[in-house]
């Protein structure tokens, strides 16, 4: 067995507020992975925890985020996939994101049929109706603010479609998905409120005629022999919103930002637009929208010759098995031509597989092929910013001049 390593050097401590805003942290998770055995990182208080916690172990290596993700047995979501503590009700309101098969399974069924393929791609011409119309909104002035008119538009738009809300909601969920994935605990508690008290309200109007729809699913849905109770139907609606917007556009926003930045790599895609598919897994490489993601071990076991006792905290890092230098070569460049389609930015396999992946991947080869047939070039004028926030790569600033094609 690998000694433990109980502690770490405080300016690589993954708990710390500092370690969320200071530069470099990918060779701090470069310094994590070339360590023997796990580290475990004590947690300090913070806004996202302001008392404290327990501690985690960190699995930074991409084959233990594999093994992590397809043992659900060993490492249940039932106790929360944040990597602070959250009361019980929080929990639950996430559904099925917060539980264990045979449970997760039922509930993912309620909607997983509107999320395949298939149904999916009956929804190509009004996601690139949709693209066309942010593209224009892009193309309409210099300087023009991407997280406003990308990351706070176009699949808030496509995800608000599905499940039927007014396109003069968008903006509200876009508010309160911020600020729930935001560091701020007391904000975010009360943002995620607001999204279930608005679902329950949006679900009330479909209850006389349901629909064959995502919101009739959601309302005829059977789970033990009963229907859905209000406040699982409004956090049912809170997660398909909250989950299929912001981590799209960041994604999306910030592979833009490279290609600016590699405008040869722009060329490649104008060139040869068979490299779209190639982009989308890079772009999803590159951002890892979602940082971490945390299991709880349900019993006893070993990982990477580490104990690991029931009870304890495990927290993925996507972020770092993305740079993983065993599974992708020279990681900190940039490079649509790579195979990334290891990457576990909608996780690593296993039954909690993002349902959005298919969704999403549309969404970004929809935007990519509009985008090549519309602009020529395209420049930063305000470089990409993110909040400190230990979880999602999100996005508060980005502006760039996009210039049509001749």
């Amino acid at each position: 067995m690998v000694e433990p390593t109980i502690d770490v050097e405080d300016d690589i401590l993954l708990t710390r507020p500092h370690f969320w805003t200071a530069p470099g942290r990918h060779a701090a998770y470069a310094e994590l992975r070339d360590r023997p055995g796990i580290t475990f990182h004590p947690e300090v208080p913070a806004p996202w925890a302001p008392e404290g916690g327990a501690g985690y172990w960190a699995v930074m290596r991409y084959d233990e985020v594999v093994e992590v993700t397809r043992n659900p047995q060993i490492y249940s979501t039932a106790k929360g996939t944040q990597s602070e503590d959250w009361p019980e009700d929080r929990i639950k309101a996430l559904g099925m994101l917060h539980m264990d098969d045979p449970d997760h399974r039922i509930w993912r069924s309620i909607v997983g049929p509107a999320f395949a393929p298939r149904n999916l791609d009956r929804l190509i011409d009004q996601i690139r109706v949709i693209a066309d119309d942010v593209i224009d909104a892009l193309l309409a002035e210099p300087d023009v603010d991407v997280v406003t008119n990308l990351v706070n538009s176009y699949p808030v738009r496509v995800i608000a479609s599905m499940v039927e809300t007014p396109d003069e909601d968008a903006a509200k969920f876009v508010e309160w998905t911020y600020l729930s994935f935001g560091a701020d605990r007391e904000k975010a508690n009360a943002a995620h409120r607001a999204q279930i008290e608005y679902g329950i309200a949006h679900a009330a109007k479909f209850r006389e005629n349901p629909g064959d729809g995502v919101m009739g699913r959601i309302l005829t849905a059977e789970v033990d022999g009963r229907r859905l109770t209000d406040f699982e139907i409004g956090g049912f609606i809170s997660l398909l919103i909250g989950a299929g917007s912001e981590t799209t556009g960041s994604t999306l926003a910030t592979g833009l930002w490279e290609l600016a930045k590699n405008p040869d790599q722009w060329q490649l895609l104008k060139d040869d637009p068979s490299l779209i598919g190639k982009a989308v897994d890079e772009f999803l490489r590159y951002t890892s929208a979602v940082v971490q993601w945390r299991r709880t071990a349900t019993q006893d076991t070993e990982l990477s010759g580490q104990h690991i006792t029931a009870g304890d905290k495990v927290v993925m890092f996507y972020e770092s098995a993305n740079f993983d230098e065993s599974v992708f070569p020279d990681p900190e460049r940039f490079d649509i031509t790579r195979d990334a389609s290891k990457q576990v930015s909608f996780g690593a396999g296993g039954p909690h597989q993002c349902l959005g992946e298919h969704l999403a991947r549309r969404e970004m080869r929809v935007f990519l092929e509009q985008l090549i047939k519309r602009v020529d070039t395209f420049e930063i004028t305000a470089d990409l910013r993110r909040p400190p926030v230990p979880r999602f790569n999100m996005i508060h600033q980005f502006r760039a001049t996009f210039t049509p094609n001749p």
